[in-house]
């Protein structure tokens, strides 16, 4: 009983170290660019609200998406609702809307491990 509760504070410890990693991104809020697509302005943006904004344009195309993120701090990940995808490397599957899961890493949006193109940066 006694070595459980020395190791409790450890367990402790490593489990603050973690989720302390992923409170740094809290400073999520902002906008993240998508430069993949040449003569496009495509982002995202995440308003404190909860709230986000993603806009596309090339030249005369103008596609808009309002709808609401959450930050999941335990896997450093933004669930974005009625996410709509657009774009040259658009997700078919998201052009009506959808749900996803974003990995948050080094102040990117990472839509894709393989393909570059559908990241978003900061």
């Amino acid at each position: 009983m006694k070595r459980l509760l020395l190791m409790m504070p450890i367990l402790g410890l490593s489990m603050c170290t973690l989720s302390k990693e992923c409170l740094n991104t809290k400073k999520v809020i902002g906008k993240y660019f998508n430069t993949s697509e040449l003569g496009s302005t495509h982002y995202v943006e995440l308003k404190s609200s909860g709230e986000f904004y993603h806009f596309y344009q090339n030249k005369d195309l103008i596609l808009e998406n309002i709808g609401s993120w959450k930050l999941e701090e335990k896997n450093c990940e933004i669930f974005f609702s009625l996410w709509k995808s657009f774009g040259e490397y658009q997700d078919k599957n998201c052009a009506n809307g959808c749900s996803a899961n974003v990995r948050l890493k080094n102040n990117a949006l990472l839509f894709s491990y393989d393909l570059d193109e559908m990241n978003f940066t900061k």
